[in-house]
Parts: structure tokens; sequence; C-alpha cells
């Protein structure tokens, strides 16, 4: 008996933990993501926030680690969540929050930003970005 009542509680929490996390949605030509699970509604300024889940190349990873030593533990760095403000409208974005983390899911460091819209230049990963958001974002 106690072994079913295990599986059931387990049950449960594999299937309901899922439902309520991120859906991270991949970001063509890119190696990020975006929330898809958090809904993204458009407002009636054309704005919409969306959480960008970057992880980088091994490449990268190590430049990132070697710009932040000292500063603080990077030596686990695995990837970066930040709050994107994106003006579908206008075609404009900026990075509200950044959040980087480590390998176990432990915050490194965070900083808000909330940097002024700024125009999306055509063909860089920024352009994906908003492209990929505002397709998948619906109107209040």
């Amino acid at each position: 008996m106690k072994s079913v009542q295990i599986a059931i509680v387990l049950c449960i929490i594999c299937f309901a933990v899922p439902s309520i996390s991120a859906e991270w949605t991949h970001i063509p030509y890119t190696d990020w993501w975006f929330d898809s699970a958090s809904k993204l509604k458009v407002n009636n300024s054309g704005v919409v926030d969306a959480w960008i889940k970057k992880v980088y190349l091994p490449s990268s990873l190590e430049k990132i680690k070697a710009i932040n030593r000292g500063q603080r533990d990077y030596n686990n760095y695995s990837h970066s969540i930040d709050l994107y403000k994106i003006n579908c409208d206008d075609n404009m974005s900026a990075v509200q929050v950044y959040k980087d983390y480590n390998l176990d899911g432990t915050l490194i460091f965070s900083d808000n930003r909330n940097e002024p819209l700024e125009p999306v230049t055509p063909g860089t990963v920024n352009d994906e970005i908003v492209k990929t958001v505002c397709s998948h974002a619906t109107k209040k």
C-alpha cells in the first residue's frame, strides 16, 4: 500500500509540475529560447514582455567565464534568462532584467536594467527574437 501511495505522489509531481513551469520554444538561427508558457500578451501600445533563455556555445561560455572571473563565481556558469520588453508594432526591444545561473540552477547574478526601447537591427539575433516572440504573442 505504501508503494502505491508513493507512486501516486510521484505521478502527481511529474505531471503537475511541468504544467506550471516554463515551456522553452526555440528561436530560429540561435541557441536561445523564449518562454512560450508565459502567455505572451501584447498590450495596447504593442508591447510584450518575454523571458529569453540564452545557452551559449562552449567558446562563448569560456569568454563569459573569463570576463566575469574574480567578480562572481562563473566557473559553473550555465545559462542566462533575461526579460525582454518588445514592441511588436514598432519593431523595438530592450532588456529589462538579466539573470545568470550556475549548472545547479543557483542564481549567480541579477540586474534590473529597464533599458529604453531601441530599434531592432535587421539580420541580428535580436531581430530573430522579436520576430519569433511577436509571432507567438496575442493581442489583449
